[in-house]
């Protein structure tokens, strides 16, 4: 073997040219594909660093009947599901904004209200002091908690007498316990930020509603499967508990909501919106090496036809097949070993790149890195594609006749059997370059149908940011616990900005457009009945008056709303286009009136009558690539909430943020800005994770289409190099140069159009797996195919077209003098 290894390393001494080039495009492969999984493996494959991470669960519930997620649970229901044999532990979770004040600047902070036993379910142990225990359980919320690595040294300089100091939070004073440990992350959906401070909460009393079946306040809840159990298994359970929970309390399980409990492993529950951009990226980056091991198989190939004089000796000398076929693959094997190596240093600069690179808020981002399960896969990765570019080679030149290489005297002799598998290879390079191509292709045509959405708004000039109204413990004592306050403080904000010549228009509204931020609302219209409000929901935000000209909203018929649209005058609201033509049929709106009703489509006594006064041209107040659901604008100064945000266009620019701080300050210097973006931002969140899956594919596409047209024109030259005799005789015959053209480029399409067939037929599978990150984009769109085969064509083409040239060139008499 180590005569082998010597023996390889000298043949690429003696051939440097075709060493690195064979060395380099692995390399680049392994690089590339290392990168990826580096990626891949961090945020889906690699466990979460807890004990047992795959018992432990994310516990929901969805209304089936009305296509709701997440919609939360209550906390008799998480006692009934504590019961219920499905899980050894359980915790409630509920991920809340907070004001952190008595520093030199109040900031905002993410906070989670959670069960005592939330550490214990982990098994994650503090790094300084302790964690909860059960001495710290109330009903309400105890004024203990325990706060993230970054926090204590942010905020208190990592001193290590940090347990028994307090934090001021929605003027409210905790004792800080413990600190958790730098890598500790809370693992599961967060709001803005991860979590920097934990609090226990008993779920029965105040801050929180009087408990319920229905008061489904609490987000959802992470719970550690008891022995044996599996999340399908938790699943059914609880699903028949439902059944008996609908049956015991009617009231609260109304069928027209289809309420149904949901247990998901954390893990793929906390990734599962990135989990199919990632996984065709690694599926792509995976063709991309098989493209360049084609390749270079194909190179080893050819070498293997001009060394076959060299193995027939060999085989005439007394060795045996399996001694040449050892030989040829440890010559790949060591080719492998160079660009593997080459490949995993590349790599470390590579997955630097790609943390650049990775949407905003990526989960799990922070196990993204070179590691002992990445360096193991580069090797593996490695030794495969050793193992596959040796093959064939090896496989052929130990089939070759020993007689006939050696009556060959120096020429070289072209099995039927070797042409055939290099062209497989090359049709194998093209099909998989139509794949990626096509999946390229369908991301930039669904990346420009987002960008091209008529938003409803203009987000040139705009800044948007969110505010916290602090909500102590006790939530009547706080200082914006009645709506009159909020009101002034708003008015106050906006008074401020407006005042300024720098700003144009200010809103403020209770859920920023293009965030999926609001829920949805069961109405019924003035005289429908009852059999209607079972399917009638839409989405109500409250919003300011300067709401709409903050961001361009236009009217469609009827009024906007009014600074007279208080507390003293009769409810009315804006609705959106998509609600008149859901609901009203083409009806004249303005001036229809509806309730609110409650889970069974009953209408809550002395309910209000609520008019329609104005629609409103659709805004995508969901995200770019969700539909526009039927809309209901409130007025914020008829009713509020705790949680704000902030829409700010300027005059001439986008405003200054200290103009937006210095409006805030001035009306309570207590309230922290958070989440500040501006219009420009606010869509580029939207499409991140687009615009990073499409990024790559289409430099791995790029990549797949020069590998195959290098490897097409490898096979070619080298087909006219073998075919020179027969040209020679050609060209003495009388054929011109267009003929010998037509002859070359003749085999290039035959092997590029039997590529492009397995290629339709791949890229129809693919189009179906990533169905979900289309966007108005579909692989039988004719234009999406035609487009492909003319690239692809059009590359192949012009690489094969200097092999033509060259074989037009053959002169008859010196083709056969060599011959």
């Amino acid at each position: 073997m180590l005569q082998d290894v010597r023996l390889a390393l000298r043949r690429m001494r003696r051939n440097p040219l075709f060493a690195i080039s064979a060395a380099g495009t692995l390399a680049v492969g392994v690089a590339a594909t290392t990168s990826i999984y580096s990626v891949v493996d961090g945020v889906l494959l690699k466990p979460l660093p807890f004990p047992n991470a795959t018992a432990l669960v994310r516990v929901t519930s969805d209304y089936q009947a009305l296509g709701m997620r997440d919609i939360g649970l209550s906390q008799p229901e998480l006692d009934d599901f504590r019961r219920a044999g499905v899980f050894e532990s359980i915790a409630g979770i509920w991920p809340i904004s907070a004001n952190l004040t008595g520093s030199e600047r109040p900031e905002r902070v993410e906070v989670l209200l959670t069960g005592s036993n939330y550490f214990d379910i982990l098994g994650a142990r503090a790094a300084v002091g302790r964690t909860f225990s059960t001495r710290d359980e109330i009903p309400g919320i105890a004024t203990v908690a325990v706060i993230s690595d970054g926090l204590w040294r942010r905020g208190f300089g990592a001193d290590p007498r940090i347990v028994g100091r307090t934090l001021r939070i929605d003027e409210d004073v905790y004792e800080v316990i413990g600190v958790m440990p730098q890598t500790f992350r809370h693992p599961s959906v967060t709001l803005e930020t991860d979590v920097e401070v934990w609090a226990p909460a008993g779920w029965k009393a105040l801050p929180f509603p009087p408990p319920g079946y229905s008061a489904r306040f609490v987000a959802s809840a992470i719970g550690r499967l008891a022995p044996g159990v599996t999340a399908q298994d938790g699943g059914a359970r609880l699903e028949r508990l439902a059944k008996s929970l609908a049956n015991e309390h009617p009231d609260d399980y109304p069928a027209r909501l289809g309420w149904t409990p949901k247990v998901r492993p954390l893990a793929a529950d906390l990734v599962a919106n990135v989990r199919p951009a990632l996984m065709l990226l690694m599926a792509a980056i995976v063709c991309v090496l098989l493209i360049a091991v084609s390749n270079i198989s194909n190179l080893l190939l050819v070498r293997a036809v001009e060394r076959e004089r060299e193995v027939a000796i060999q085989r005439a000398l007394g060795a045996s097949r399996a001694r040449v076929i050892t030989s040829l693959l440890v010559e790949g094997g060591v080719l492998a070993f160079v660009g593997g190596a080459a490949g995993f240093l590349a790599s470390l600069w590579g997955v630097d790149l790609l943390l650049r690179l990775v949407p905003e808020r990526l989960p799990r981002a922070t196990d993204i890195g070179i590691d002992r399960r990445v360096f193991l896969f580069a090797l593996v990765t490695s030794l495969v594609a050793g193992l596959l570019v040796g093959l064939a080679p090896a496989l052929q030149s130990a089939r070759a006749d020993v007689i006939d290489r050696l009556k060959a005297a120096g020429r070289s002799v072209e099995g039927g059997v070797r042409a055939r598998v290099r062209n497989a290879l090359v049709v194998l390079q093209v099909a998989v370059a139509f794949i990626l191509l096509s999946a390229a292709a369908l991301l930039v045509r669904s990346l420009w149908n987002v960008e091209s959405v008529d938003t409803g708004m203009r987000i040139d000039r705009l800044l948007t940011t969110r505010l916290w109204l602090p909500q102590p413990n006790d939530p009547a004592s706080g200082p914006y616990a009645d709506h009159g306050k909020r009101v002034v403080l708003m008015r106050a904000i906006l008074d401020h900005l407006t005042r300024s010549g720098d700003i144009d228009a200010a809103g403020i509204t209770t859920a920023l457009p293009a965030t999926n931020d609001s829920g949805t609302a069961s109405f019924a219209l003035e005289g429908w009945t009852p059999d209607r409000r079972d399917l009638a929901a839409a989405t109500p935000v409250s919003v300011t008056p300067g709401y709409f000209r903050a961001l361009g909203v236009q009217l469609v018929s009827g009024r906007l709303l009014q600074d007279s649209d208080d507390t003293h005058a009769d409810r009315t609201v804006v609705v959106n286009e998509t609600f008149v033509r859901t609901y009203l049929d083409g009806g004249t709106p303005v001036g229809r009136r509806f309730h609110f009703v409650g889970r069974r489509g009953q209408v809550p006594a002395q309910a209000p009558w609520i008019t329609i006064v104005g629609v409103v041209h659709d805004v995508k107040e969901d995200g770019l690539d969700a539909p526009v659901r039927p809309q209901i604008y409130q007025s914020l100064w008829q009713g509020s909430t705790l949680g704000l945000g902030l829409v700010v266009r300027g005059r001439n620019t986008t405003p200054p943020l200290s103009l937006v701080q210095a409006a805030v300050m001035d009306a309570d210097p207590g309230l922290p800005i958070y989440a500040v973006r501006s219009g420009n931002q606010l869509v580029a969140a939207q499409l991140s994770q687009r615009l990073f899956a499409t990024r790559l594919i289409n430099v791995f596409a790029g990549a797949a289409l020069f590998l195959a047209a290098f490897g097409l024109h490898g096979v070619i030259a080298y087909g006219v190099r073998q075919r020179t005799r027969e040209i020679g005789i050609r060209v003495a015959l009388g054929a011109t140069a267009l003929r010998v053209v037509w002859l070359v480029l003749g085999q290039a399409a035959r092997l590029t159009l039997v590529g492009i067939l397995l290629g339709i037929a791949g890229a129809a599978a693919l189009s179906r797996l990533i169905a979900t990150m289309l966007f108005g984009a579909s692989f039988t769109d004719p234009f999406t195919i035609a487009s492909v085969i003319v690239v692809l064509a059009t590359v192949v083409g012009m690489a094969t077209l200097g092999a033509a040239r060259r074989a037009t060139r053959i002169e008859a008499a010196v083709a056969l003098r060599q011959e």
